[in-house]
């Protein structure tokens, strides 16, 4: 089955879907992660879906893949000399860019809720953006030469405004989307293809690293006629999850990651993440 076709107009919400939005500072960047490793177990136990938002500012995000770059130092100093820093994380994948015009949207499910293969969980997340912005002609489909490029990349009339990946354990789920909203969506690109240029240096590109194309990618708030905003983006997506019929609710989720399981938890996965980190000019 391709992307596109049809497979299911309804979201797998339960009556109650949990609510959670988070922001992250530059240095935290491996709390990201963690925190979706955790949540992912979480939700198994719970038995209820996730609907997660969270930033991290000016990181670049690297995949598994990204390890084999020849010149790895080389490549991250060319994000530092940008205000930039890294990390892998342990998904596949390639390298994205973090930064306050970027939104992070996953949707977690529990595996008595959604028994569903790879596609038909893409598509969960492709028809919450479609009723998040209706006024737009998204389609589902790789973007050559887009940073971080897949089958089930987000585009409008050839413009690639999100990327999406899936992690799954225990049979739960969590399909994780980017969205550039707003901001330098050019000047993310071109920082992500320098430091594949750099990273490659005079190798064959036996890995097919990405020859990036800024032109190829573009931020969701340059295609609307209304100014856009985080806020504004995060309150379309949750206008899009109450249509299915659900309750999202915050606090129960608060409560428990303030028990001492869920900090276990993320010490856990925290230790797990960093054993994935290169030594970079060490």
């Amino acid at each position: 089955m391709k992307p596109g076709d049809h497979m299911t107009d309804a979201l797998s919400l339960a009556p109650t879907t949990m609510l959670l939005s988070q922001h992250f500072n530059q240095a935290d960047g491996l709390a990201t992660f963690s925190h979706m490793n955790a949540l992912l177990s979480l939700i198994e136990h719970e038995q209820q879906p996730l609907l997660h938002f969270w930033m991290l500012d000016n990181n670049v995000i690297m995949g598994l893949r990204d390890a084999d770059l020849p010149h790895l130092d080389d490549a991250y100093q060319v994000l530092t000399d940008h205000g930039y820093v890294g990390f892998i994380r342990n998904s596949g994948g390639l390298a994205v860019v973090a930064d306050p015009g970027v939104l992070n949207i996953s949707l977690f499910f529990p595996p008595s809720l959604l028994k569903m293969g790879v596609d038909e969980a893409y598509e969960q997340m492709k028809l919450l953006v479609d009723r998040a912005f209706p006024e737009l002609p998204i389609v589902a489909g790789e973007v050559p030469r887009s940073y971080c490029p897949g089958t089930y990349d987000l585009s409008v009339n050839g413009h690639k405004i999100a990327g999406m990946s899936q992690r799954r354990r225990n049979g739960g789920i969590v399909i994780m989307l980017y969205l550039s909203v707003v901001g330098n969506q050019n000047a993310r690109a071109q920082l992500v293809h320098d430091f594949y240029t750099v990273g490659l240096g005079h190798e064959e590109n036996k890995w097919d690293f990405p020859d990036v194309d800024p032109g190829t990618m573009m931020n969701v708030g340059d295609l609307l006629p209304q100014a856009l905003t985080i806020e504004d983006t995060k309150q379309r997506f949750i206008d899009a999850a109450k249509q299915s019929g659900t309750f999202l609710a915050e606090q129960h989720l608060a409560d428990l990651m303030q028990e001492p399981e869920y900090a276990a938890r993320m010490k856990f996965e925290a230790e797990r993440l960093q054993q994935h980190q290169p030594n970079i000019n060490e």
